[in-house]
């Protein structure tokens, strides 16, 4: 989505400070790129997260730009992504107290955060739900084979991803982990969760910790 007008961009402030010469190229230069990201960044629905380098160097002011250098924006999503894989995540989760609904979140570096509050640095995401019967609900199944029944189609996970897939696939790659949440259930006994069954998984041990599927949405 970002990439055509980007590549506009540097070719337009190619040709400009073609026509000048040191000092004043490094002015004209940070004053049409940053006159270039305005204009680019009115032009979206969402403003992303914007990382500005410099010659390489992350966060330096356009000024500090050598003669003939390279200014360049990096934009990031991963906060709308975020908030669009926990809508969607919700929707079609099964509603009878509301409480496995409003328990998905998002993870950063192994913590719980907001998706406002994402880190511009933040290159990988994690959305999942720490609800015990999380992992029954996405396998669909019980220990003895047979279907876990509730108003939710099995899968409903994977079609999560794909939707965040869909959508932005031009900006993050997908997939499903399982992942070990702090706090998570520890079996009991073989193939046990307090009094829950969980199935023949690697993790059905007992004083096995449980795994959680997580939807993994890393930017390209």
């Amino acid at each position: 989505m970002a990439r055509r007008p980007t590549g506009a961009f540097e070719r337009i402030i190619t040709l400009a400070i073609s026509r000048v010469r040191p000092p004043e190229v490094q002015k004209l230069h940070a004053r049409i790129a940053r006159q270039g990201l305005s204009e680019h960044l009115s032009r979206l629905d969402q403003r992303p997260t914007v990382t500005r380098i410099v010659d390489g160097r992350t966060g330096v002011l356009e000024e500090n730009v050598r003669p003939y250098g390279v200014i360049r924006y990096e934009f990031r999503y991963l906060r709308d992504i975020a908030r669009f894989a926990l809508e969607v995540a919700r929707e079609m989760s099964p509603v009878l107290t509301g409480r496995y609904r409003e328990a998905w979140f998002a993870m950063v570096d192994g913590a719980q955060v907001d998706p406002d509050d994402i880190p511009d640095t933040a290159t990988e995401i994690l959305i999942t739900n720490d609800e015990p019967y999380h992992r029954r609900l996405h396998v669909g199944k019980r220990a003895n084979g047979r279907p876990f029944v509730i108003a939710v189609p099995a899968g409903y996970i994977d079609r999560t991803e794909q939707a965040v897939s869909q959508r932005f696939g031009n900006l993050v790659s997908t997939r499903i982990q399982f992942i070990k949440l702090q706090g998570g259930y520890t079996l009991r006994n073989k193939g046990t969760a307090g009094n829950r069954r969980v199935g023949k998984w690697r993790d059905r041990m007992a004083g096995a910790e449980m795994t959680y599927p997580a939807i993994v949405i890393r930017s390209r």
